[in-house]
């Protein structure tokens, strides 16, 4: 009868550890999407910053080049 006993608590004991590795999978695998979207975000946060500054450089130059067209020709 006791070699029944040990395979009972042999068996709790397995899906405890399953369990639990389960449940570390699963926080390790929404750790890992969290810092995916964050990594993202970041991403595409640099992107915007970096075509803003581009498009007021770009229009910079457009004004610039106005101005001396417009002093060139006498245009005031």
């Amino acid at each position: 009868m006791q070699r029944s006993d040990e395979r009972g608590i042999a068996l709790l004991l397995t899906l405890l550890v399953l369990t639990f590795m389960v449940a570390l999978i699963l926080e390790f695998d929404a750790e890992a999407r969290r810092e995916y979207r964050d990594a993202a975000a970041f991403r595409d946060n640099f992107k915007a910053t970096v075509l803003a500054r581009a498009a007021v450089q770009a229009a910079r130059g457009v004004l610039q080049q106005d101005f001396l067209k417009d002093k060139q020709s006498g245009v005031s």
